[in-house]
């Protein structure tokens, strides 16, 4: 096998560990946050807005960890393109 053959399937791994990634971060925020975000909906009209602002803002404190997961599966899936393309690159010479 020649090495841009290699190189592609570690990127192609890489990049399925990165959709995964993605995946997971967002299942688990949507489940963290659906009945945070359903006692929201119900007392959006009759509070302030800064006790609005301050139930989103826990809402995404108590999800920082997905939320750095889903930042790092889209991390992980942007470099593997980036990752393609010196491939196509190297192949192309």
């Amino acid at each position: 096998m020649t090495s841009e053959r290699k190189l592609s399937i570690v990127s192609l791994i890489i990049k399925v560990v990165g959709i995964i990634l993605l995946g997971v971060a967002i299942y688990f925020i949507i489940q963290n946050a659906a009945p945070a975000i359903k006692e929201l909906k119900e007392k959006i009209e009759t509070e302030s807005f800064k006790d609005t602002f301050d139930r989103i803002k826990s809402i995404i404190k108590s999800n920082l960890t997905y939320f750095i997961i889903l930042g790092s599966g889209l991390l992980t899936a942007v470099l593997t393109y980036v990752l393609d393309l010196a491939i196509l690159t190297m192949s192309s010479w």
